[in-house]
């Protein structure tokens, strides 16, 4: 396209990709009873094995597929297909020496595709290209987009997603109004559960186990909490909620108010989990560990939303 801008072409031209020869095979039988194989030998050099009809059957036969990971200027690259077929066949029979390929196989192919897995240098997700042009109207994603994610079907539906809010944003917004602030991993919307959220847990759960080492559990369940609201607060107001740019001493106050509630429900689930219910269910180890890591997890969802609509509105 012509009219796209020459630092969006930059850009784009910049993703790097691996590329991946597939090798599809159609089986009388299954293979092994797996969707999913991977493999670590050195001999080897597929990573695994995917039988797609262990996960969802078709006519009685077995569908397996085998990808050949490789950058596209790999001297293998450009090998004839049933130079790859064949090399399947051989793995396959490493694998289960009594399968019998004259026998089993009923069709086989192959395909090349130079797009298989973005490369995601340091710095990557700021020199991605934005997913909404300065070309009117136009919109551009594909895998690269999901990083920090990997490959998925859920994160194709979000993304799918999020493309289609920007055409609707965009066709409702005259001409004349400035753009909108563009998608960003700051947006709370792009996630569900934040990753703020997440570090959270992870600092509170950590932090109980040192703190246990000196207080009784109650007193290192609140103190751990403490450790997790520091860390929360300093990552919801820069990375999740767009709070960066607004006073910070009415955010501290409300992100108290938000979390007493939080620790109380921790502190709450943690006593009766670890006390009671637990010893009752017939548990013996670990058992504060288990009480306290329901406990984390209870009050995730409560306070994500209280400070959505009250910390950082």
């Amino acid at each position: 396209m012509p009219d796209i801008p020459s630092d969006e072409r930059a850009k784009i031209a910049a993703i790097k990709n691996v590329g991946v020869v597939c090798v599809l095979l159609k089986l009388k039988r299954p293979f092994t009873q797996n969707f999913w194989m991977n493999i670590n030998d050195p001999r080897i050099h597929i990573p695994g094995l995917i039988e797609y009809t262990n996960l969802n059957p078709l006519d009685g036969n077995a569908i397996v597929y085998a990808p050949f990971y490789m950058p596209q200027t790999h001297p293998k690259y450009q090998r004839p297909f049933a130079e790859f077929i064949d090399e399947t066949l051989a793995v396959m029979c490493l694998i289960r020496p009594d399968f019998d390929p004259k026998a089993e196989v009923l069709a086989a192919t192959a395909s090349r595709y130079e797009f298989a897995q973005t490369v995601c240098s340091p710095g990557f997700y700021d020199a991605l290209p934005s997913m909404e042009s300065k070309v009117a109207g136009l919109f551009m994603a594909d895998t690269s987009h999901y990083y920090p994610e990997d490959r998925s079907i859920s994160e194709s539906l979000r993304i799918g997603s999020e493309l289609a809010r920007l055409a609707q944003r965009q066709s409702a917004v005259p001409k004349s109004a400035p753009r909108p602030p563009e998608f960003s991993c700051r947006n709370q919307a792009s996630r569900p559960v934040p990753g703020g959220r997440r570090h959270r847990g992870a600092a509170n759960y950590g932090s109980r186990f040192i703190f246990s080492l000196w207080f009784s559990f109650p007193m290192a369940i609140v103190l751990a909490y403490l450790v997790g609201m520091t860390v929360a607060f300093v990552l919801m107001r820069h990375y999740v909620f767009e709070g960066h740019g607004k006073a910070v001493g009415p955010q501290i106050w409300k992100f108290t108010l938000v979390n007493l509630l939080a620790v109380a429900q921790t502190l709450v689930v943690s006593l009766v989990l670890a006390r009671w219910v637990l010893p009752w269910a017939g548990f013996t180890r670990h058992i504060d560990a288990i009480a306290h890591a329901v406990g984390v997890a209870v009050p995730l969802v409560s306070s994500y939303f209280g400070h959505r609509l009250a910390t950082f509105k």
